[in-house]
């Protein structure tokens, strides 16, 4: 019997949310930098998409920075908090096995019968400690750049996209794990529901692109 209704469940939609708003400003981000080229010969439009692309970034940033916090007096839609839940009430999973998987994806010891949710935070600290120096950059950009005007920050210190999807795809792999482990049922297939990127690539084709680039080059 899953756990459809309850507080893990709620916390884990709400940053299903906040993935999902991530992963659609990166996405939203991504198309415009692999098309800029025809974007800067086609000119008119040019001024338009580097704005959208600039507050993708920002918004994404954002996102980053609040998927990971911890959080302090109150309750928070984010991976620590869960974890805190998880760990507070006990619960059991449903399916454990889908846990080792998560665990043994990021580098973790398959958790003992009694110790789950202290594996779990291993990996967390071990993938945070990991990527501490993005991390501080993405939140550097958040305080200094995006939420204020900070004289003299720089603000070309964010980490390469690659890097971005990183941590953003440890966040979706968290979530679904989750969802399959201890609520029951399908979690959302962000592979599949790419509703900007879509609407973009789309855009792009009614101006006269034809063949829109979708992928880095390997």
């Amino acid at each position: 019997m899953g756990r459809y209704g309850s507080k893990l469940d709620e916390l884990n939609i709400g940053l299903c949310k906040a993935l999902y708003l991530a992963s659609e400003n990166l996405d939203l981000y991504k198309i415009i930098a692999l098309n800029a080229g025809f974007i800067k010969i086609r000119g008119r439009s040019k001024n338009f998409f580097a704005h959208i692309q600039k507050l993708a970034l920002d918004a994404f940033v954002i996102d980053i920075c609040k998927i990971y916090e911890k959080g302090g007096g109150y309750e928070l839609n984010t991976i620590p908090q869960i974890l805190a839940h998880l760990q507070k009430e006990q619960l059991e999973p449903i399916a454990p096995k889908l846990i080792d998987t998560f665990i043994q994806k990021y580098g973790g010891e398959l958790p003992e019968p009694d110790a789950i949710i202290e594996r779990l935070k291993v990996v967390m600290r071990m993938f945070t400690k990991k990527n501490k120096s993005h991390f501080k950059s993405f939140k550097y950009v958040r305080d200094k750049i995006i939420a204020h005007s900070e004289f003299g920050a720089y603000e070309d210190s964010l980490p390469s996209y690659d890097v971005m999807e990183k941590l953003l795809l440890f966040g979706i792999d968290f979530y679904s794990m989750i969802h399959r482990a201890y609520i029951g049922g399908v979690p959302v297939d962000y592979k599949r529901d790419k509703r900007v990127f879509h609407s973009a690539r789309t855009l792009l084709k009614d101006l006269g692109l034809k063949d829109v680039k979708e992928d880095f080059d390997d």
